[in-house]
């Protein structure tokens, strides 16, 4: 029950994103709040955004991906429209019906 791919509390949240949103491995739910969904507005449609509150003590690249049916998760899928020390926000930029349903997801890697 170790390494980054492990969820060794059974809380859907894997060892490496507990560890970028300083939550506990061994204890369920610390990361809470952190990870917030959105809409922005791409002027010409409002589009799903993810905004992500960093912990800056954690060495982490932090990015999101797109996608439209949680199997293919395409590069350039996402435009970041802030990013700081603290926070990054992420905006989808799939090319896509008005109706479409579209998914976020943050992405954590270690440098």
């Amino acid at each position: 029950m170790s390494g980054p791919q492990a969820d060794p509390d059974f809380d859907g949240v894997v060892n490496l994103a507990e560890f970028a949103l300083g939550g506990h491995p061994l204890l369920a739910g610390g990361t809470q709040g952190r990870v917030t969904p959105g809409m922005a507005s791409d002027g010409t449609r409002n589009r799903l955004t993810l905004t992500i509150t960093k912990r800056c003590d954690r060495t982490i690249n932090w990015s999101a991906q797109a996608s439209l049916n949680l199997l293919s998760w395409p590069a350039g899928s996402t435009t970041t429209l802030v990013e700081t020390a603290e926070m990054l926000t992420a905006r989808e930029n799939l090319t896509t019906p008005t109706d479409a349903r579209v998914f976020l997801r943050p992405v954590f890697v270690l440098p």
